[in-house]
């Protein structure tokens, strides 16, 4: 599949100089490494199976190099050796930032090794002067999903979930009107959130507190009391929460699933006392689209 444009250690791959010109031929980014399991059911009919897991990604650069001169040419691939070299420090993995912009102009990106180094592949017409030479490299993803460079921000909005029959047993009032945060992603993976909330002034939050899913029937609770300025921090992503900065992943009540957006997602917080309104905290949600 072609997209637009792709840049490797932060550097664009198609390059044009004055003698050179690297340009893109052909670029495989769908495939991945990915495993399941099948039992046969003993005695009986059919197999039991288990997801597919999305292990690794492949990324197959397939490009070509239109050059004035066997100068040229050379100066092409110092170039191209340098920007996809070998790691020469062995003790860790260390991966590169692959970036590409499709069609629809969205930014992805991915950390990538070099699985196969660059290949040159010389054409029958080598030999001659303005010629051209193709060259192939392939990435390896060890997380295979590429994560969108624009940043989802979601304030605290007023929203109104009315009229509904909640999956938890709320006073009658409460259960006719309350706040809500719709949050949506638009694409095929569920996007772990860092959700920020600080308490704001004559306010305070009494354990358990709780953000609930209300399009998954999910909850994520915590045994924590807060007061005015106290700020908590819930990072899905590296499973970790904080106050104040400090380490409170204590407090998780078991049970809990971490938040994460797909689709449409609307959220309610609440505490103990269900008295948490807008005007009690304010609260921001950040997130990234992803695509598998």
């Amino acid at each position: 599949m072609i997209w637009i444009s792709y840049e490797y250690d932060n550097k664009v791959i198609a390059k044009k100089a004055n003698a050179f010109k690297i340009g893109l031929q052909e670029v495989n980014w769908r495939t991945l490494w990915h495993e399941d399991k099948e039992d046969n059911i003993e005695g009986g009919h059919g197999v039991i199976v288990t997801p597919t897991f999305a292990r690794s990604r492949i990324i197959t650069l397939e490009w070509i190099i239109i050059w004035n001169d066997k100068n040229s040419v050379a100066q092409a691939m110092d170039y191209l050796d340098k920007l996809f070299a070998l790691q020469d420090d062995f003790f860790e993995l260390k991966e590169k930032l692959f970036i590409v912009l499709d069609e629809r102009w969205n930014y992805w990106k991915i950390n990538a090794k070099i699985k196969e180094p660059v290949n040159y592949i010389l054409l029958n017409n080598d030999y001659e002067n303005r010629a051209n030479r193709k060259f192939r490299v392939v990435l390896e993803a060890q997380d295979p999903r590429f994560f969108s460079l624009r940043e989802n921000h979601k304030y605290w909005s007023e929203g109104v979930c009315g009229g509904q029959n909640l999956w938890i047993k709320l006073a009658a009032a409460l259960n006719k009107k309350i706040n809500t945060i719709n949050c949506v992603s638009h694409w095929n993976q569920s996007s772990p959130v860092k959700m920020e909330i600080i308490v704001n002034k004559n306010s305070k939050i009494n354990a358990p507190f709780t953000i609930k899913d209300l399009s998954k029937w999910k909850f994520f609770s915590l045994n924590l009391d807060a007061n005015f300025g106290d700020k908590i921090v819930i990072d899905s992503k590296n499973r970790k929460v904080t106050k104040n900065g400090k380490d409170a992943l204590y407090s998780r009540i078991e049970w809990s699933n971490f938040p994460y957006i797909k689709g449409e997602t609307v959220f309610v917080i609440s505490d103990i006392d269900w008295g948490l309104y807008s005007s009690d905290f304010d609260v921001n949600i950040y997130y990234y689209d992803i695509l598998l």
